[in-house]
Order: C-alpha cells, then sequence, then structure tokens
C-alpha cells in the first residue's frame, strides 16, 4: 500500500495499522488477514488489504524486525531489498497491543506433553 500524499520535509509522524478482519488458519500456514491503514502526522493516507498475514515470529526464523530497510524478501514489485531510508529515525515505537494469535490445537498438544 502506498500513501496518497507525498511525505512532507521536516521532523515527520509515520504509523501503520493493522486491523484484523479475517482469522488466522495456522494448520494451513496462514495467518491472519486484515485492513492495513497509514498515517502521516496522525492524518489518514492510505489503506489497503492484507488478504493473509505470517501465521510465525520472524525472530524465529532469523529475520527479525527491521526499520529503515528490508532485511528480507520483497513484498511487493515496486522496490527492491535492501531498499535502505536516507533520513534520519529518530524514535521507533511498536504497539503489539490487542488479541494475540493462538494456536489452539498446539497448545492442546503442549498441554497434553506436561502430563
Amino acid at each position: 500500500m502506498t500513501s496518497s500524499k507525498d511525505l512532507p520535509e521536516g521532523q515527520v509522524a509515520l504509523r501503520f495499522e493493522f486491523e484484523v478482519t479475517t482469522p488466522p488458519d495456522i494448520r494451513n500456514g496462514k495467518g491472519a488477514g486484515g485492513r492495513g491503514h497509514l498515517y502521516v502526522n496522525s492524518r489518514p493516507v492510505g489503506s489497503g488489504d492484507i488478504p493473509v498475514t505470517s501465521p510465525i515470529v520472524h525472530a524465529l526464523a532469523g529475520e527479525g524486525l527491521s526499520c529503515g530497510y528490508d532485511s528480507g524478501q520483497e513484498v511487493t514489485p515496486d522496490y527492491s531489498a535492501p531498499f535502505p531510508f536516507t533520513g534520519a529515525i529518530e524514535r521507533v515505537t511498536v504497539d503489539i497491543s490487542g488479541t494475540s494469535m493462538m494456536d489452539e490445537e498446539a497448545e492442546e498438544r503442549r498441554a497434553l506433553a506436561r502430563q
């Protein structure tokens, strides 16, 4: 998804929010689907559907969380990784509040393994 407006010069607050619209299908390797929303200085500038997300924690896959560049495979043909940001990033906040995805079958197996 892209912004409908160019970024203004100077200090800018960027925000991305993910709204879950479909449940995950972990058994088939699919995370929750939803809608992404982009904001610049608290104003909405873009949104788009994200049909499926990754059901795994990327830190376990060796990718982790990157900021200012893409350390993995591109998610769109619109750029080539690592596509580094050339400005200055003063602060990053990651808010993971909300409902966590749970793999109920894995939780059941874990509980049975403890018995």
